[in-house]
């Protein structure tokens, strides 16, 4: 399955507001993987963004009956909050719909949302774009800079976990289990290649 049909599946699937955001997921995605990764085909970071949120309308209900029907492994807060399982079931959906296995890209999407240690490089540029895709409010513009001026996938990713615990102690909340994995693994040195 071409990019091109996934991104039709999208677009008659989701919002214009959330195809916008995809779009632009997407082409940042491959903005960042061809910095870092310019050996990877650039249609497979392109396919991450377009699908990262074909399933983030989905209701609490409906994303964790998939999850479970699906075998998929389910974090403590992603029980609490299922709406963060978008990202995983986008990754079965994906491999439902291309019938093909992508363990890299399957990865990717399904970290984007908590990220985790074992999402590869991919996996890093698809969580940054996510958050930082151009049509954001929540980033002032000086913070999104101060992330694309870093020099490597980890400092961005770093730094965009840092920004979102901030937002988090403001709201109340604290940072997920597999985050703060994620964002202690870089602080020892950790490389997502």
């Amino acid at each position: 399955m071409t990019y091109t049909e996934l991104e039709n599946i999208v677009r008659n699937s989701v919002s214009a507001k959330r195809f916008n955001h995809c779009s632009l997921t997407a082409l940042q995605t491959k903005a960042l993987m061809s910095r870092f990764c310019p050996q990877l085909d650039k249609n497979v970071p392109m396919i991450g963004g377009i699908w990262h949120d074909i399933a983030r309308s989905w209701s609490d209900e409906k994303l964790l009956d998939f999850a479970l029907k699906n075998d998929v492994e389910i974090e403590k807060e992603e029980y609490e909050e299922p709406m963060l399982l978008h990202g995983a079931v986008a990754a079965v959906l994906l491999e439902e719909k291309t019938k093909k296995s992508n363990p890299k890209l399957q990865a990717a999407i399904r970290w984007h949302t908590l990220g985790s240690t074992d999402m590869g490089p991919l996996g890093a540029a698809l969580y940054v774009a996510d958050y930082l895709e151009p049509s954001r409010k929540h980033i002032k513009p000086f913070d999104r800079l101060a992330i694309l001026q870093k020099e490597s996938l980890e400092k961005m990713v770093y730094l965009v976990i840092v920004q979102h615990e901030i937002y988090l102690r403001a709201v109340g909340k604290k940072i997920a289990s597999t985050t703060k994995k994620l964002k202690e693994f870089l602080e020892g040195g950790g490389s997502f290649n």
